[in-house]
């Protein structure tokens, strides 16, 4: 144990460390609360005179031995009342210690009062925001911030610092109220409101307004170059309403005068429709046409309109976009059976051989909410797989990330931003792996794991920030789901999930085994009947 001499030894050595710092305003202090302390101690008065001596020596205050109590009064009050003049340096050392010991209001008000100045003024305003965030003032730190971002001549380094901060709160002020959200529910069972990421969009209006024009046509079966339609017979469809205008496609209801059956008719939207042309869609079609599996929605026919292809498919209740929107987050075993079948329309797409017995590897690239179809059992297909790829191919200005809507940019793995980061000449599962963990990230916490408002802030999100654990926001999520989608969120491609089989076993084991999961899709409680 420090003997009191040592203790006032290393009292005053701290004193002469802050001195060297230009701590000026805390030495004071720490040789006002020393004098006193010497005064009041158990030493001699040599030894008294020897530390008052010691401590004038590095504070430079009167610290001589007090005559008697009304001396000593006067003489701690004249240490107290003492004014001392800081300069910038010295002041910004100050703040640096406030912030140290963590007092962020009184850090905040003197760096406000040096960048008063003009010194430093970037620098202060950054480590403002710094503390605001620290005390959780997501707001206040965001002001901060942009204050910083829009001085003229920051360099491109900075700017880059400096958003990713602002990313980084707005992340959180997306979470935290997602997270409230979620502490109003029960289990995760009632409704949570969500936005519906794929029917918001300012030009769609227009849109719509055009493609009304087209109700009450008649869409007749395509016929190919070997005199052949892509169905097993020629039909006519009359588009009787239309349901949906999205980012990509409009969907038509469609009524075959030959079978009397509804279906859906889609067909391309702008810009995508004025760079694919009919034979490519005619291809694509046809290719999807030559697949068998029960998780993936196989167009039944390709139809036109006065030259303009609309695909006809059956006609789903609900896409899983609108179903999250209206029936808020899933049971963890109703995600883990959607997350399921979704994989087997992936793991057919990825590696199959079709009816024309070619051997095809295709892969979906453009997976999202919207693109997963429940029908009125609830059973789960995926859709439009390999048509990202055509658009791609055809509309490359148009498929780039900041060329997209902002709606697309939570369902992009990061080498869909940053092309250096995995070659598109190498195998895209890794991709699919990535957008199949956003969707399963989705369905287990009701949000998906980056939300932004520019390009900018999702590049950094998806390429520089590691992804929340969906605990976060579900507690109860158990920890090998947990492992599933972190796994599949990895920002290096080589990092996630090599093949979903993968990840598929693993659901398969969790839900109890292969016999199970097909007793439950059999008995179509994937989720509640729409």
């Amino acid at each position: 144990m420090e003997s009191a001499r040592e203790l006032l030894d290393r009292k005053i050595e701290e004193l002469r460390l802050y001195a060297q710092q230009g701590l000026l305003e805390i030495v004071d202090q720490l040789a006002e609360d020393l004098i006193r302390e010497v005064q009041e101690g158990n030493l001699s008065e040599d030894e008294k005179e020897y530390y008052f001596q010691a401590i004038k020596s590095v504070s430079g205050v009167r610290a001589e031995k007090p005559a008697d109590e009304e001396e000593r009064i006067e003489a701690e009050s004249s240490i107290t009342n003492e004014t001392v003049e800081f300069d910038p340096e010295q002041k910004m050392a100050y703040a640096r210690t406030l912030i140290e010991i963590q007092e962020w209001d009184e850090a905040i008000k003197v760096l406000q009062e040096i960048a008063a100045t003009g010194y430093s003024v970037e620098q202060c305003y950054e480590l403002c925001g710094d503390c605001a965030a620290k005390k959780g003032d997501i707001d206040k730190a965001i002001s901060f911030y942009e204050i910083v971002y829009s001085t003229p001549g920051l360099s491109s380094s900075d700017k880059e610092r400096i958003l990713d901060k602002i990313t980084r709160c707005q992340q959180k002020k997306v979470h935290r109220k997602r997270a409230a959200t979620l502490a109003r529910v029960s289990s995760g069972m009632q409704k949570v409101e969500a936005i519906d990421y794929e029917l918001t969009a300012p030009d769609l209006a227009e849109q719509f307004e055009s493609f009304t024009d087209f109700i009450g046509n008649v869409a007749k079966s395509w016929v190919g170059r070997d005199g052949k339609p892509l169905s097993d017979n020629t039909y006519t469809y009359v588009l009787k309403d239309l349901l949906y205008v999205g980012r990509t496609h409009a969907v038509f209801e469609a009524y075959c005068q030959e079978s009397g059956e509804t279906f859906a008719a889609c067909t391309l939207v702008q810009p995508w429709n004025r760079c694919v042309a009919f034979v490519d869609i005619a291809e694509w079609a046809y290719t999807c046409r030559m697949m068998s599996c029960d998780f993936l929605d196989i167009p039944y026919d390709l139809a036109e309109v006065n030259g303009i292809p609309f695909l006809i498919r059956k006609h789903y209740e609900k896409s899983l976009a609108e179903y999250v929107n209206e029936q808020g987050i899933m049971s963890m075993e109703k995600a883990c059976l959607v997350a399921y079948q979704i994989l087997e329309g992936l793991g057919y797409l990825h590696l199959h051989v079709g009816a024309d017995g070619v051997k095809r590897k295709i892969y979906h690239l453009d997976l999202r909410p919207s693109r997963v179809f429940l029908n009125g059992n609830g059973r789960v297909y995926l859709a439009y797989g390999g048509l990202w790829k055509l658009l791609q191919s055809r509309c490359p200005t148009h498929t780039r990330p900041r060329n997209l809507p902002i709606a697309f940019l939570p369902y992009r793995a990061p080498e869909q931003f940053r092309t250096y980061l995995w070659s598109d000449k190498r195998p895209q599962v890794v991709t699919d792996v990535y957008l199949f963990g956003v969707l399963f990230y989705e369905l287990l916490t009701g949000a998906v794991p980056f939300q932004a408002e520019s390009v900018e802030e999702h590049e950094i999100l998806h390429c520089d920030q590691k992804v929340m654990p969906p605990q976060v926001w579900r507690p109860e999520i158990p920890d090998e789901l947990v492992e599933i989608v972190m796994k599949c969120l990895e920002v290096k491609p080589q990092k996630r999930w090599r093949s979903t089989t993968q990840i598929l076993l693993l659901l398969e084991k969790f839900l109890g085994g292969p016999s199970r999961v097909k007793e439950l899709i059999k008995r179509n409680r994937t989720v509640d009947s729409v």
